[in-house]
């Protein structure tokens, strides 16, 4: 049930990014290499948000189930109790607490900042992703505007096209009528081929410095940022669990102190909010079969999202230095502990399964009594 969960979340995740990441890209060639490559590297990213979910919704629909079929009532009446149901579900816990820490303290951040190497790799060297129809597009010292945008195969159609570039205490202008936005021979970098249009240079104080016709131009658009990405760090996002403990130790000037301590604690509480999943979820996922409930799983689907929701907009206090890490986050994370150890000591000791136990326990100690009573 939790595979099945956890593949159907992660498959409506990436389908969600996959169709943002083709909006980036446009229509440059080798488009789904690039997509798949990227969404590669999202997948620690997704794995770390949709198992902890799978996982509790797993175990709320199996229990619930059991619960509907009064499998939990032949199981309670040969002595095996709720607090007996939890150690296999603890089993499976341990297993997915060392995967999740693994996946958000040591994968994620690589694959994170992998994927955003990716992406400015992709968006500066090909600029597809970047022209938007009667949008001004800035990239280093270059600025772009088509009035019309359209594409066609490996290349993109222009008309009345704008284009200013500023080095060196000079600016170049150029206009067209028509271009196309191709990509090189070599994929280094893309190239514009411009038709009537012409050339002007501006000089500081200078009104025009000179202006030139052509019928065609070519012009090599290369920008610095398509060299190199900056280094792995700069977020705290990309940081694993030990870099973001020497980090608070030792905190730099970007990421600043206060989005390192968000990041840390939020990860924490990420990490220690798995044990604690079980015990909600099977709360919610008893019931007495003779009065089945519906809403056990709508709460449980409510409590969840609303838990995560807080402590997501903890972490974004935490980051603004508004509150400090043990009241925007840990608070929550012990109210949400404490609700699921008490509702679990309810459903385990003092709940309809319980009372059914009990019922079975007395009509059992009523027959041996009568037994010894006849045998005098």
């Amino acid at each position: 049930m939790t595979l099945a969960l956890t593949g159907a979340g992660l498959a409506v995740l990436l389908l969600g990014r996959a169709v943002g990441l083709f909006d980036i890209l446009a229509s440059p060639q080798n488009a789904f290499e690039h997509v798949g490559q990227m969404l590669l590297y999202l997948l620690p990213h997704l794995l770390g948000m949709a198992l902890p979910g799978a996982f509790f919704f797993g175990i709320l629909l199996t229990f619930n189930r059991l619960s509907r079929d009064s499998e939990i009532i032949v199981l309670m009446a040969s002595g095996w109790g709720p607090h007996l149901l939890l150690r296999p579900v603890l089993v499976l816990t341990a297993i997915l607490l060392i995967l999740v820490t693994v996946i958000l303290g040591f994968v994620a951040p690589y694959a994170r900042y992998a994927y955003r190497s990716v992406k400015h790799t992709v968006v500066q060297t090909t600029l597809v992703g970047a022209v938007r129809e009667g949008t001004f597009v800035h990239a280093d010292d270059l600025t772009f505007f088509a009035e019309h945008v359209g594409f066609e195969d490996s290349q993109t159609s222009l008309s009345n096209v704008f284009l200013r570039r500023d080095q060196g205490g000079e600016s170049i202008v150029v206009t067209a009528r028509r271009g196309w936005l191709v990509e090189s021979p070599d994929g280094a970098r893309p190239v514009l081929l411009l038709h009537d249009g012409e050339v002007t240079r501006f000089k500081p104080g200078e009104r025009s410095a000179g202006r030139t016709t052509f019928q065609a131009f070519r012009w090599p658009v290369a920008m610095s940022g398509a060299e190199s990405y900056r280094r792995r760090g700069l977020d705290q996002r990309e940081l694993t669990l030990p870099e973001l403990w020497a980090a608070r130790a030792d905190p730099p000037i970007k990421p600043s102190p206060s989005e390192i301590s968000a990041e840390w604690n939020m990860r924490l509480v990420m990490i220690a909010s798995i044990p604690i999943l079980p015990l909600m979820a099977i709360s919610l996922g008893l019931c007495n079969p003779r009065r089945p409930r519906g809403w056990g799983i709508a709460l449980g689907l409510v409590v969840v999202v609303l838990y995560f929701q807080v402590i997501g907009f903890g972490e974004a206090l935490v980051k603004r230095a508004i509150l400090p890490p043990s009241v925007a986050l840990w608070v929550p994370f012990t109210i949400f502990a404490g609700l699921a150890a008490w509702l679990f000591y309810r459903a385990a000791f003092d709940g309809p399964p319980r009372r059914a136990t009990s019922w079975f326990g007395s009509r059992d100690r009523l027959r041996l009594l009568r037994s010894v009573r006849g045998s005098k």
